[in-house]
């Protein structure tokens, strides 16, 4: 599904490090959740929770990026949508 102008992604990653992280459907934990432009809110689905994939961590300048996949549920009606080619250049605080 393309992204859309409205539509966004967040991605939590409590303790990234450089490579793969799994995400999962806690939010204590990492996970991902995908807002689309009807205002639905979908997050990590458990059977598929996907992965982020950090690959550069810069904390000299301040910079992470790295690219995501994940699928995400609609918890009202379990409408389930996928995210794929996610790509991030960031920079944090």
């Amino acid at each position: 599904m393309p992204v859309l102008n409205k539509d966004r992604v967040q991605l939590t990653l409590p303790k990234g490090v450089v490579g793969t992280n799994l995400l999962e459907n806690l939010y204590d934990k990492p996970f991902g959740i995908y807002y689309d432009n009807n205002f639905k809110i979908f997050k990590t689905k458990s059977s598929n929770p996907g992965q982020i994939v950090i690959s550069r961590l810069d904390t000299v300048n301040r910079i992470v990026s790295g690219r995501f996949t994940f699928d995400a549920e609609f918890v009202v009606s379990r409408e389930t949508v996928k995210i794929t080619e996610g790509r991030f250049d960031v920079k944090y605080d």
